[in-house]
């Protein structure tokens, strides 16, 4: 045990004290907390944009919008055949200028000087324009002019438009609810989730490697051994992974809290509400027992990769195999994040060792399950790690000596087996 935590502490200060891992921390945690303070800063700056209350006169404010809504949507002619005031009443006539000569307002148009001259004559909408390109935004004059025109058809009936409008229903709240639930409600938290353990699992993964590698190949793992044991080398150096890749989870997950507590004043209902509903205890607790434990798991592996390989160069082509598991299990829990809980792949997936971590935790957020099926997968990955500890170990041991040999971690597992 203190050959371990030896190996642990020289490991574990070696990685922590590197550039790249305090660099690349301090830019994701920045990240983090800006994209947490997006409310917050969209919020800050349409607050200084807004005009100051009580800032002018009345008359001022309204002239001003008068004379940027012209040159928006323009001016308009009215005959007899229409209630003016009416359809003064109604958008985008409520913020145009009425004109009485269309001389004046083709002149205008001709210019540049407004973007249209709509004319109403005889209860008919007529909307003249420079050219043609301006025609996508004739709708908003027709809706408001039909607007208006039903407006008129009921005072002419002897109806009160507002009652009319008022008895009206414009929307209908619905409330659904899901028997099952739905990979959609919780698509987020699961890409999220997937995300984070694929890309543990590939950095460190590839740094124990590396790390293993680089002291067979200069033959420093030969002085090791003979020091101490294959086991307290191979547990010093996953357990230095291990922590170090958890104390970066911690820092990110700590700059998450950070920034959505001193934010979340300003986010959305729809926001908070997601928050609230999905991002429970339980999940959290899930999320984190499988990623560690399938994280555990992979760094074995990658550790007795490292082993096998008597050059650097070779390393790549040791780990493909391991790296391809990993992105087999990653792509089918994304194909899944759109799936339903009757997907055979991911149920039988979820209780595979090289897949749970990804695949139990996007059913559980996803579509629900038991605790009892959650504690048969956590058992089986507990149990598979204990076996992928002893098998690493020794192939650890065996690779010691081993140079010039063709990089196969199925060889080592073959012969491993084989002796016995």
């Amino acid at each position: 045990m203190r050959n371990i935590r030896n190996v642990f502490n020289f490991e574990f200060k070696n990685q922590i004290k590197k550039k790249s891992f305090w660099v690349s921390n301090i830019i994701l945690i920045l990240i983090i907390l800006l994209l947490t303070s997006i409310p917050t800063i969209s919020n800050f700056f349409s607050s200084n944009s807004a005009p100051e209350p009580g800032a002018g006169t009345e008359q001022n404010i309204a002239d001003e919008g008068s004379e940027l809504n012209v040159a928006q949507y323009g001016k308009y002619i009215v005959d007899g055949s229409v209630d003016s005031n009416i359809l003064k009443s109604k958008f985008p006539f409520s913020v145009m200028q009425e004109s009485k000569d269309f001389d004046q307002l083709k002149s205008e148009v001709l210019a540049d000087e407004i973007p249209a001259a709509v004319v109403i004559k005889d209860r008919e909408l007529e909307v003249v324009l420079k050219s043609e390109t301006f025609q996508n935004n004739t709708e908003v004059y027709r809706e408001g002019f039909i607007d208006a025109l039903n407006n008129i058809n009921l005072v002419e009936a002897g109806l009160d438009p507002e009652i009319v409008e008022a008895a009206m229903v414009d929307d209908v709240p619905i409330t659904v609810t899901s028997l099952q639930k739905s990979a959609n409600q919780n698509f987020f938290f699961s890409y999220l989730g997937v995300f984070v353990i694929y890309m543990m699992i590939m950095f460190y993964g590839s740094n124990v490697s590396s790390m293993v590698a680089n002291e067979k190949s200069n033959r420093t793992m030969e002085i090791l051994v003979t020091n101490t044991s294959a086991t307290s080398l191979v547990w010093g150096k996953v357990s230095a992974g291990f922590v170090a890749a958890l104390l970066q989870v911690l820092m990110l997950l700590g700059a998450l809290l950070l920034g959505t507590t001193l934010n979340k004043n300003n986010y959305s209902e729809f926001v908070v509400m997601l928050l609230r509903n999905n991002l429970s205890v339980d999940v959290v607790l899930v999320f984190l027992a499988f990623a560690l434990l399938g994280f555990l798991l992979y760094l074995f592996i990658f550790a007795a990769c490292g082993a096998i390989v008597s050059k650097i160069e070779d390393l790549q082509k040791a780990i493909m195999p391991v790296t391809m598991l990993v992105v087999i299990g990653f792509v089918i829990s994304m194909s899944s994040l759109q799936g339903s809980a009757d997907n055979k792949i991911l149920t039988i997936g979820s209780y595979v060792p090289f897949t749970s971590p990804y695949l139990m935790f996007v059913r559980y957020v996803s579509f629900g399950v038991s605790l009892v099926e959650l504690l048969i997968s956590l058992a089986i990955l507990v149990l598979t790690i204990v076996l992928v500890a002893w098998i690493c170990t020794k192939i650890y041991r065996n690779a010691t000596l081993k140079y010039g040999n063709k990089p196969s971690l199925f060889s080592e597992f073959k012969k491993l087996f084989s002796k016995d």
